[in-house]
């Protein structure tokens, strides 16, 4: 923090882009208002309130030295590789970043006095249904601190039904590394165990997730609900189950915690087009000790169809730096998802303005890149080990879970 602080205030004073005499109430309030209390206001997640100009202007050099860092805000998938909904608010404009240079430099000037900025938190237009874990499940973390538990949910829809929306209720934040929601279109999710009674759930670290399932929704922490457009939805049938997958991860201090998660949905009876969701990129690798590796791979559309690509949720751990998602063609390359930087903490669904089409004879190709030296700050291992591709947290994944239509 004090090499931070010190940086802010070293920032040069170049306001040849951003605006050159900032005040907090004219200029820089709008940036914060737009990309910042939601998580530093009263209770939230970020350690300063910035709803007031009071508790933002003394820390208005470290402001601009976490933003010049690209520290704040969490890295954000690159708009300029596809604009995404609410790419506006997840990542600053060139000017937006000098603006708060130069009023950090200006001594942070007030101007006219203005009202205390507000915040809510995201949530669906409405809510349909909502499906949670019907008992709170005692948090029982691995040796290795993770814990993988599968609950079949109460299936509430009588009819074909499209779920539009998805929201996620996290009960306990501190040990939910994801959640996975699932249907089981056979009706035998979790016979692999051989129990006769899976009414408590199971532990399917074995098969984290089953070859017959389709999957409707993934979280992870950071993440916001997702709302498709009008006309786009995923089906669901009466008939089938609907399974909730948890990924926990915890220490011994938090084992035994009672979590009761689960989703809130938006439905919708029809649409004009039918989603689905899968999960793509490399796997099965390795990264070596003291390197930055990015594992790659190919896909070949070979199907003879065009596939439609909504958005994206890209998912890695903690030792990864990067990622990229572009369809190769001879017309052009066509990006669909690009950042230079990674926060676990904070990962997104992004669903695009104008969908992509992967076209019949192109290539998909997908990487991430991972750092596992001791420079990384997130390096969990002193000195750095190697790490292998796996689910759990201390191993590394890189998937792409696109949303696509036929």
């Amino acid at each position: 923090m004090i090499f931070l602080l010190l940086l802010g205030c070293s920032v040069d004073g170049d306001k040849a882009h951003g605006v050159a005499d900032p005040t907090w109430s004219a200029d820089v309030a709008p940036i914060v208002g737009k990309s910042c209390v939601g998580c530093h206001h009263a209770g939230g997640v970020g350690s300063t309130d910035f709803t007031a100009y009071a508790t933002a202007a003394p820390m208005a050099a470290a402001m601009a030295s976490y933003v010049a860092a690209d520290i704040m805000p969490p890295p954000a998938m690159d708009p300029t590789c596809r604009e995404y909904a609410g790419h506006e608010r997840m990542v600053l404009t060139a000017a937006e970043r000098e603006t708060l240079a130069n009023w950090a430099d200006d001594g942070a000037p007030e101007g006219d006095p203005i009202a205390e900025l507000t915040w809510a938190a995201p949530a669906l237009d409405r809510v349909d249904a909502e499906l949670v874990l019907p008992t709170a499940h005692a948090v029982t973390p691995g040796a290795d601190g993770n814990e993988y538990y599968c609950q079949v949910l109460d299936n509430p829809f009588t009819q074909t039904t499209y779920v539009t929306g998805f929201d996620v209720l996290v009960d306990q934040p501190g040990v939910v590394h994801h959640a996975v929601l699932a249907i089981d279109t056979s009706g035998d999710a979790g016979a692999w165990t051989g129990e006769s009674d899976l009414s408590d759930g199971w532990n399917c670290k074995g098969r984290i997730t089953e070859d017959d399932w389709s999957m409707l929704h993934a979280w992870a922490p950071g993440m916001e609900p997702t709302a498709f457009s009008e006309g786009l939805g995923l089906r669901v049938e009466p008939g089938d189950q609907i399974v909730l997958q948890m990924h926990y991860f915890a220490d011994d201090a938090d084992a035994g915690t009672l979590d009761q998660s689960g989703y809130r949905l938006r439905t919708a009876d029809s649409v004009t087009t039918e989603v689905y969701m899968a999960p793509v990129g490399p796997s099965g690798f390795s990264l070596p000790a003291g390197d930055v590796t990015t594992p790659e791979d190919r896909y070949l559309n070979e199907y003879g169809i065009d596939v439609t690509v909504y958005g994206v949720f890209p998912h890695m751990h903690l030792l990864a730096s990067a990622y990229s998602a572009v369809i190769e063609s001879p017309a052009g390359d066509e990006c669909l998802a690009k950042a230079d930087a990674w926060d676990f903490g904070h990962q997104a669904t992004y669903l695009y303005d104008q969908p992509a089409v992967w076209s019949d004879g192109e290539t998909l190709v997908t990487s991430c890149t991972y750092d596992n030296t001791s420079g990384n700050p997130n390096q969990y291992n002193d000195p750095p080990q190697a790490v292998t591709y796996g689910e759990g947290t201390t191993q590394e994944m890189c998937f792409f879970l696109f949303y696509f239509s036929y």
